[in-house]
């Protein structure tokens, strides 16, 4: 498992480069940057993912598109920074598996 750098986040052009550099305001924003890893590097550099209070939460961050099951998929800034802290305060995780 390769631990997310933005040194090594998918990155094709400008609005990669803009969507990075606000996704690293979001791990700023949310103290997560220890808990985020690229889910498969060498096949989709562009996914990353992180277990966040029992939850696995999927990131694109070359796009700012974030996912977990649960509290759905959200696009951008503040929606990304919104769900991390509603996962967060969430209660009574039921883990499956």
């Amino acid at each position: 498992m390769k631990r997310y750098s933005y040194r090594d986040a998918f990155n094709r052009c400008l609005e990669h480069d803009d969507n990075l550099q606000d996704f690293e305001t979001v791990i700023n924003a949310t103290d997560i940057r220890d808990d985020l890893y690229f889910a498969n590097y060498e096949k989709a550099p562009w996914h990353v993912q992180a277990e966040i209070n029992g939850f696995e939460v999927n990131f694109w961050p070359h796009t700012m598109k974030a996912y977990c099951s649960g509290f759905g998929t959200v696009e951008g800034l503040q929606a990304i920074i919104n769900m991390i802290n509603e996962v967060n305060d969430e209660e009574n995780v039921e883990m499956v598996e």
